[in-house]
């Protein structure tokens, strides 16, 4: 049986595998991963083939996990409040079963972390 958490939650293992093909297209210039987990297994792909990073891909992650800054290269990455994301989104539902109008919910402005996974490509 399969778990929950197996299906949905990406790892570096299920992003190794299409590192290694994006490793053999020389026209892919960058990557932008689902997470900075995902991103990781991407860079080890790259890496073990030979590919720069960021001379010939750069990569970028999402979510800013503390050790992204400690990867190397340390990982460009797109960083969100999460906990103010589910805050809002509990606000919300709390307001609809008060019966209240929920209105639109602000939305939280992503910030992009630049760390050394990401450059100007190299001419191919």
């Amino acid at each position: 049986m399969v778990g929950f958490s197996n299906i949905f939650e990406p790892t570096l293992k299920t992003s190794y595998r299409p590192g290694v093909r994006i490793a053999g297209d020389r026209s892919v210039t960058a990557v932008l991963a689902i997470n900075d987990a995902m991103a990781l297994g991407v860079m080890k792909a790259l890496d073990d083939r030979g590919i720069s990073i960021p001379g010939d891909v750069s990569v970028v992650g999402f979510d800013d996990r503390d050790e992204s800054a400690y990867f190397q290269p340390a990982l460009t990455t797109v960083r969100l409040d999460f906990t103010e994301v589910g805050r809002r989104a509990v606000d919300s539902v709390l307001r609809a079963l008060r019966g209240e109008p929920s209105g639109t919910i602000p939305l939280i402005q992503p910030e992009l972390r630049v760390r050394d996974s990401t450059g100007r490509p190299l001419k191919h």
